[in-house]
């Protein structure tokens, strides 16, 4: 009977021993921080110098890879018009998913390069329009690559400039023509500032 209770008690046991033995990808990504701040990017678009305020945070593993979402939004005032003498005002924004990979951020000055994957909108209202109501919106897929440096002020404080470019893809063929636009004037590179705060 006591041979029987132990035979039994080691098959139960093998699969946790197995899963203890186990090597797995993940094993040894571990949370070492995360930060989060506001985020500038100067930008040519509509033909001319922008400005867009938005943000990120993320969570950073093993000091290397962050992983979190980030979101700017136009706030420069802007207008087009288009082939019939119709002045719009312009909007845009845009927000995702963002990662990131950091090398060496223990150190005073280091470099990260990242992608953010976003969705966004662009929409025009009518200057003059008595209504004052936006006319439809056009959904954006963007892909957003860049390459920064950062200066750690503090252990909990940084601050990052780089350069990224903005691949817009969604853009109708009607919305050039209706608003007077080109794709040039929404896709293209960004001086990038962000502030950092947090531990990582």
């Amino acid at each position: 009977m006591r041979r029987i209770f132990l035979i039994t008690a080691i098959i139960l046991l093998l699969p946790v021993i197995a899963v203890a033995q186990t090597e797995s990808l993940l094993t040894n990504i571990k949370v070492s921080g995360g930060y989060g701040g506001p985020s500038m990017k100067f930008v040519h678009a509509y033909g001319e110098a922008a400005l867009l305020i938005g943000g990120q945070g993320a969570f950073v593993f093993n000091s290397r890879f962050a992983l979190g979402a980030s979101g700017w939004g136009l706030a420069t005032d802007h207008k087009t018009t288009n082939s019939t003498g119709t002045e719009y005002s312009c909007y845009f924004n845009y927000g995702g998913l963002h990662l990131e990979y950091l090398s060496n951020p223990e150190e005073l000055l280091h470099h990260y390069f990242d992608v953010n994957i976003c969705w966004g909108s662009l929409n025009f209202t009518e200057v003059g329009s008595a209504s004052g109501s936006e006319e439809p919106e056009d959904s954006l897929f963007i892909l957003e690559p860049g390459a920064h440096m950062t200066l750690n002020l503090f252990q909990t404080f940084r601050v990052a400039a780089g350069v990224d470019y903005r691949f817009v893809f969604g853009f109708e063929d009607t919305t050039f023509d209706l608003y007077g636009l080109s794709k040039s004037d929404i896709e293209g590179y960004a001086i990038t500032l962000t502030f950092r705060f947090g531990r990582y």
